[in-house]
C-alpha cells in the first residue's frame, strides 16, 4: 500500500490499490439557482480539502436539471477558509450528454455531446456553458488537475449557475453526483 506524506499540510496517508483513492458524494440535491448567472457552490459534500502546495487529479460525475431557457454554467475554483481565491493551476475538461444543441465555453452548435476545457492560474476556472434546448435531466463528466501554488490551505469547489439570467425554472445538481480524486 503506497504511503504519502505532505509536510506542509501535516498529513500522512496510505493509498488503496485503485487509481482514485478518495471520493465524495453529494447526498442531497444542491441549492437551486433561478434567474441568476452568479455561480454558487454545488455543495459542501463534494468540496475537496486542499493543502499547502498539494496537487490533485480527479473527476466529477454530475447529474443536473435544467430548463430550455436557463442552461447550465459551471467552473472549478480554489479558495481559502475565508472564501478568497488563491493562486493555483487549474486545468479541466468536460464531456456532457445534453438534450439540446451545444456544449462550450462560448457557443457551439449542432453537437449533442462534445467537450470543452479551461486552464487558469488565479484560483477560479473559466466558466463553461452547457447549452440545452429542452427541459430535461443531464449528465456531465468533468476531469480536472489542480496544483496549489501557495502555502495556503483551502478547498476545491465546483460552482454552478444558470447560463442566462432569464431562467424562471430552477437549475440544480442532483444528489448522487460525486467526485473521485487522488492527491499526488
Amino acid at each position: 500500500m503506497p504511503f504519502y506524506s505532505n509536510a506542509g499540510q501535516g498529513t500522512t496517508r496510505y493509498s488503496s490499490t485503485g487509481f482514485y483513492d478518495n471520493g465524495l458524494l453529494l447526498d442531497a440535491n444542491s441549492a437551486s439557482v433561478t434567474n441568476s448567472v452568479t455561480v454558487v457552490t454545488a455543495g459542501t459534500g463534494i468540496q475537496i480539502p486542499l493543502g499547502k502546495y498539494e496537487r490533485v487529479i480527479g473527476e466529477y460525475f454530475i447529474w443536473y436539471d435544467t430548463d430550455a431557457d436557463n442552461d447550465f454554467r459551471f467552473c472549478i475554483d480554489t479558495t481559502d477558509s475565508d472564501g478568497t481565491a488563491f493562486n493555483s493551476n487549474i486545468n479541466y475538461a468536460v464531456q456532457a450528454v445534453v438534450g439540446g444543441d451545444a456544449l462550450g465555453s462560448e457557443t457551439a452548435t449542432n453537437a449533442p455531446s462534445l467537450s470543452a476545457s479551461a486552464t487558469v492560474t488565479n484560483g477560479q476556472g473559466t466558466e463553461l456553458l452547457l447549452v440545452d434546448d429542452g427541459d430535461e435531466d443531464h449528465f456531465a463528466r468533468v476531469a480536472f488537475k489542480i496544483e496549489n501554488q501557495t502555502a495556503t490551505n483551502g478547498k476545491i469547489d465546483l460552482l454552478f449557475a444558470q447560463g442566462t439570467a432569464t431562467g424562471s425554472t430552477a437549475t440544480f445538481i442532483y444528489a448522487g453526483s460525486h467526485v473521485m480524486y487522488k492527491k499526488y
